[in-house]
């Protein structure tokens, strides 16, 4: 199995749901209502990302699909020699 980068956060986030979850279930809270308060967290996250922390990009521009293509490797390229 390869265990990437991407797994290890999902790990990590998915734990620390859970472990703000169990204090709720300890109170009483059903966990029904717990979950749709999740869900209604995702929902606005992802209105957050697509109106305030995001830009629209035409992928039919070449010019502009190299811009942000470069931008990604040079995070990723610069991120590795950070973090070691």
């Amino acid at each position: 199995m390869i265990y990437t980068y991407f797994d290890f956060l999902f790990e990590i986030l998915a734990g620390e749901l859970l472990a703000q979850t169990e204090q709720y279930l300890q109170q009483g809270l059903h966990a029904t209502v717990i979950i749709r308060a999740y869900r209604k967290a995702l929902e606005d996250c992802i209105e957050i990302m697509k109106t305030k922390a995001s830009i629209p990009v035409d992928v039919k521009n070449r010019d502009e699909m190299l811009r942000v293509v470069k931008s990604c490797i040079g995070t990723k390229y610069l991120s590795r020699w950070l973090v070691n």
